[in-house]
């Protein structure tokens, strides 16, 4: 390797007082303070991510209540219906309004369940996507937060890939 020019040096020198500026202020690079930052997207995840979990979780529950009581009633609807056929010999026929009883009980139950299924599934659909743009815009910012990390590290030759997180008490 050969000497260096006093203007590569001036260069070499104004780079690394640029690349210690941004050491020591990342709110340039991010906008605001590292803090602010990591609030923010707490924020975001409580305020966008949160709340469509929510959803899902009462979603997937009243729904399933639904099929299961729809389901129920298919079964008791059925039972109803075969009980009526069985005791329309004994009875002269008037058990087959127990039939079409049971048959009414056992189609409703049938159709309450489906149309529980289809609205999960249409709910879940449009609630994905949702959820989709809010984690993708969280990690977005996760990330950049953690390619400036990595650039401190790599300007300060610093190892931290031992190094432990810890959460602090702040009380």
């Amino acid at each position: 390797m050969g000497d260096i020019t006093e203007e590569e040096a001036l260069r070499l020198l104004e780079n690394m007082a640029q690349a210690e500026d941004d050491f020591l202020h990342p709110q340039k690079q991010l906008g605001c303070e590292p803090v602010t930052y990591l609030e923010n997207i707490k924020k975001d995840i409580n305020e966008f991510v949160l709340p469509i979990a929510a959803f899902i979780d009462n979603t997937a529950m009243g729904t399933g209540v639904t099929r299961v009581v729809g389901g129920s009633l298919g079964i008791i609807g059925g039972g109803i219906t075969a009980g009526g056929i069985a005791a329309a010999p004994f009875t002269l026929g008037v058990s087959l309004i127990l039939t079409f009883t049971g048959l009414g009980i056992s189609i409703g139950g049938t159709l309450a369940a489906s149309g529980a299924t289809i609205t999960k599934l249409v709910l879940d659909k449009k609630k994905k996507k949702q959820s989709k743009e809010a984690l993708d815009k969280i990690c977005t910012k996760l990330n950049n937060f953690i390619d400036i990390i990595k650039n401190m590290t790599t300007l300060f030759k610093l190892d931290i890939s031992t190094s432990a997180l810890m959460v602090v008490d702040g009380d």
